[in-house]
C-alpha cells in the first residue's frame, strides 16, 4: 500500500506520512465513513490511539470515536475497547479515559516540536547539516565518531551515535557555475529571470536535472530548465561563502523557532484563515554558523554585492501578497499551448484578461510564441460545449427529472436518518406486544394464586420494557425531519434550473465564477488550443517566428497576429 500510494485496501485504511493531528486526511475520512454506513461491520481494529488521532483538541477526536459508537461499532485498540452505545446512555468514565487517552496523543506532538526544534538548533550552532538535499554543487557526508567521513547517497540517512552530518563541495563545474552567476549579478547587474535565460541558452542544467518529483500526488521528471526562482534561491544561498544559516522561515504546526534558538508558541501572525502559514522570521531569531572544513569559494565581495544587487531590483515587491485572483481565471492552467504542451496562465493585458503560454512568459520568448487567448472567450466556449453536451444528452428536460430523482433521494435520506434504528426498535416493539399477549393469555389460564403472581411480575416487566421502547421510538419519529413535498422538490428544481438558464450572464460576475473551478477539477476539464500564424488586417503573411530573436523584431518583419483553433 505505501509504495503504490494507497489509502485504502480491502479492509485496511492507512495515511502514511500524514500527521496524525489532521482528521480530515483521506484514508481517516474514508475509514469512518464505510465503517458507519455499512452495518455488517460490528468491529473495528485500531493499533494505538494514536494511530486513530493525533488531535490539538482531545474533544474532537472523542465525538468521532463516539459517533462509531453510537453506530453499534465495537472499537478495539491494543489497550483498550469501546463497546457500541445507546442514546441517552451516559458513560462518565469511559469518555474521561477517551478524553485522557487522545489529549496524550496530541500532547506527543508538541513535545516531539519541542525536542526537534532544540536539536536542529544545536546541530546549527555547530555548522552541522540540519536536514534536507545539499546545495547545488555540493554533498552531504557523515562523520563518525572515529573522525571518519562517509559520503551519503540521494535521499539516504546514516544513523550511529557519534556521529553526525556536514556538508562539503564535491562538483567543481556546478561550483563554478554558481560562482559564475553571481558574477552575473554583481558585476553586469543582471536579475534572476536573465541570468535564468542564459544558463538555459549555455545548455547547463538546473539542480535535480533528471530525478523524479512528486507534486500533487503525481510523479514527473524534472526537466532541467533553469527558472528565476531557482535561481534566487542560489543566489541567496551563503554556503558558497562557508556559512550556515537555519530558521530563514518558520512552518511548524505546533511549535517554531524563537529567540535563542528556544521553541515558541504560534501567535495570531502565524496564522491564516485559522491554518498557520509560513512566515519569514527576524535575522535575530536566524541562527548563522561557519560551515566546517569549509573556505569560502567565492570572495565576500562578490557575494555580499550580489546581494545587495537583487534587494534593490527587489525593492518595489518585496512585503506586497501575491494575489491568487483564481476565480477570475477559471480555466488557469487548464488551458494547454498545443504548440509546445505547457499550460497556459491567466494575467491581464490592459483591461483584458488573457491566458498566456507559461513557457513563452518563463523564456521572456525564447522558447516558445506570444501564443495568447482571450480569457473571456475561451470560458464562453466551455460553457457552450457543457451546456451541448447537456443537450445532445436529452436537453432541459432530461435536466429537470434528474434534479427532481437527486433532490428527491436527498430529501428521503435526510428524512429516514436513523431508519436503520428505528426499524430494529419496531422488530423490538413488536416482539415484545406478541409476548404481552400471550402473558395476558396465560394470565387467564392461571389455576391458582401462585402462578398467577409469577405471571404477573413477568407481565410487568414486560409493560414496562414496551413503554420503554415506545418512549424511544416516539422520541426518534418526533426529531425525524419533514418533508416539504413534491411542490417543495419542484419548486427547488426550478430555481436551479433558472440559474443554468442564466449561466451566461452569472459567467460574467466574478463572485459567481468561485464555484467554477472546483467543477472544472471535478470533470478533469482541459483546453487544448493550437496557434497559427494568421493575417491582421491588410498585412502579408508572416515570416518563421522561430527565427533569431533579432530577425523576429526587425523593422522589415510584418506584424503578425496569432490565431486559436
Amino acid at each position: 500500500m505505501i509504495s503504490h500510494k494507497l489509502k485504502h485496501y480491502k479492509d485496511i485504511y492507512l495515511d502514511d506520512g500524514v500527521t496524525g493531528a489532521d482528521l480530515d486526511r483521506p484514508g481517516f475520512t474514508a475509514f469512518r465513513r464505510d465503517t458507519t454506513a455499512d452495518r455488517s461491520v460490528s468491529h473495528v481494529l485500531i493499533h494505538m490511539t494514536d494511530r486513530f488521532a493525533r488531535p490539538e483538541l482531545a474533544t474532537r477526536a472523542a465525538l468521532l470515536e463516539q459517533e462509531m459508537l453510537l453506530a453499534g461499532l465495537t472499537v478495539v485498540f491494543s489497550n483498550r475497547t469501546s463497546l457500541p452505545r445507546r442514546r441517552g446512555e451516559r458513560n462518565v468514565g469511559e469518555d474521561l479515559q477517551m478524553m485522557f487517552a487522545y489529549s496524550e496523543s496530541g500532547e506527543y506532538l508538541d513535545k516531539l516540536a519541542v525536542r526537534m526544534i532544540q536539536t536542529q538548533a544545536n546541530l546549527a550552532r555547530k555548522g552541522h547539516w540540519t536536514g534536507g538535499q545539499a546545495p547545488y554543487g555540493f554533498a552531504r557526508v557523515r562523520v563518525m565518531a572515529d573522525g571518519s567521513v562517509q559520503e551519503m547517497e540521494h535521499g539516504t540517512s546514516i544513523r550511529q551515535p557519534g556521529s553526525h552530518t556536514e556538508i562539503r563541495a564535491t562538483d567543481e563545474n556546478k561550483i563554478r557555475v554558481w560562482v559564475m552567476a553571481l558574477h552575473w549579478c554583481y558585476e553586469k547587474k543582471w536579475g534572476c529571470k536573465r541570468i535564468a535565460l542564459e544558463l538555459n541558452r549555455l545548455g547547463i542544467p538546473s539542480p535535480d536535472a533528471g530525478r523524479t518529483r512528486t507534486e500533487q500526488g503525481r510523479k514527473h521528471r524534472v526537466s532541467g530548465t533553469w527558472s528565476p526562482s531557482t535561481v534566487r534561491a542560489l543566489l541567496r544561498n551563503r554556503a558558497i561563502v562557508a556559512e550556515l544559516q537555519y530558521g530563514v522561515q518558520s512552518e511548524g504546526h505546533h511549535r517554531r523557532l524563537g529567540a535563542d534558538g528556544s521553541p515558541r508558541l504560534l501567535e495570531d501572525a502565524d496564522e491564516l484563515d485559522g491554518q498557520p502559514k509560513v512566515i519569514f522570521n527576524s535575522s535575530d531569531i536566524v541562527i548563522r554558523s561557519a560551515l566546517p572544513n569549509l573556505e569560502p569559494l567565492i570572495d565576500t565581495q562578490v557575494f555580499e554585492g550580489a546581494q545587495a544587487v537583487l534587494d534593490e531590483r527587489g525593492k518595489h515587491q518585496r512585503g506586497i501578497a501575491k494575489i491568487r485572483d483564481s476565480f477570475k481565471y477559471p480555466l488557469s492552467t487548464r488551458v494547454y499551448d498545443l504548440c509546445c504542451g505547457y499550460p497556459m496562465y491567466g494575467r491581464t493585458s490592459g483591461t483584458r484578461r488573457c491566458y498566456t503560454c507559461g513557457r513563452y512568459i518563463n523564456s521572456a520568448g525564447e522558447h516558445c510564441e506570444h501564443n495568447q487567448v482571450d480569457a473571456e472567450a475561451a470560458l464562453a466556449f466551455v460553457l457552450g460545449v457543457l451546456k451541448q453536451k447537456l443537450i445532445m444528452s436529452g436537453g432541459r428536460a432530461a435536466l429537470r427529472e434528474r434534479l427532481i430523482e437527486m433532490a428527491k433521494s436527498a430529501r428521503e435520506q435526510q428524512a429516514d436518518n436513523g431508519t436503520d434504528e428505528r426499524k430494529v426498535l419496531t422488530g423490538q416493539l413488536r416482539e415484545a406486544e406478541a409476548d404481552l399477549k400471550l402473558l395476558t393469555a396465560n394470565m387467564g389460564r392461571a389455576t391458582d394464586d401462585a402462578a398467577y403472581k409469577a405471571i404477573e411480575t413477568i407481565f410487568s416487566n414486560k409493560r414496562l420494557e414496551i413503554d420503554q421502547l415506545q418512549r424511544q421510538l416516539d422520541k426518534l419519529t418526533r426529531g425525524r425531519p419533514r418533508s416539504t413535498g413534491t411542490d417543495g422538490v419542484q419548486n427547488e428544481v426550478d430555481r436551479a434550473l433558472a440559474l443554468f438558464d442564466e449561466i451566461d450572464v452569472l459567467a460574467a460576475d466574478d463572485a459567481a465564477r468561485e464555484a467554477m473551478r472546483p467543477l472544472f477539477r471535478r470533470l478533469n476539464l482541459n483546453l487544448w488550443l493550437n496557434f497559427s500564424d494568421g493575417r491582421k488586417g491588410s498585412r502579408g503573411p508572416s515570416v518563421d517566428r522561430r527565427d533569431d530573436h533579432n530577425r523576429r523584431r526587425a523593422a522589415t518583419a510584418p506584424a503578425v497576429r496569432r490565431k486559436w483553433r
